[in-house]
């Protein structure tokens, strides 16, 4: 079963199994690690993508990787394009609507499909995710 952009039903499995042995706190260590890596694969051509996780020790913790820190990406630049207009208002000024053009465009779509990571709309994919992250890989949809 296909699940996203690739993501097998193994693939799915092994990324949980990886993620509840690493817990939030090593997932939060790997992904600081890892910036390079993950800026390196989403930043490649597709051909150069597959030969990268070709290569790679741990090829689903890296896509899994790219999918988060492209949705996080995409937070940031959409919250830079909200605050455009108020550039030089006071520090308190900006930071005060900074906080709502966050909370804003976390709510909303993103612009864009980051292809080839296409599963940020996939409740089943993140529910297994981010169980297997708080220790309790789910087989089950929400």
């Amino acid at each position: 079963m296909e699940q996203g952009a690739g993501w097998t039903e193994a693939a799915i499995d092994r990324l949980c199994t990886k993620l509840a042995a690493m817990g939030l706190v090593g997932w939060a260590e790997w992904q600081a690690k890892h910036v390079d890596d993950v800026a390196a694969l989403v930043g490649a051509t597709p051909a150069q993508q597959k030969k990268i996780l070709k290569t790679a020790t741990e090829p689903e913790l890296l896509r899994f990787g790219a999918v988060a820190a492209s949705l996080e990406a995409l937070l940031l630049i959409r919250a830079a394009a909200e605050l455009e207009d108020y550039v030089g208002t006071s520090y308190r000024g900006l930071l005060s609507h900074a906080i709502r053009a966050v909370g804003e465009v976390r709510d909303a779509e993103p612009l864009f499909d980051p292809a080839p990571y296409r599963v940020y709309g996939d409740t089943e994919f993140w529910y297994r995710a981010l169980s297997a992250l708080a220790g309790s890989c789910q087989n089950s949809a929400i």
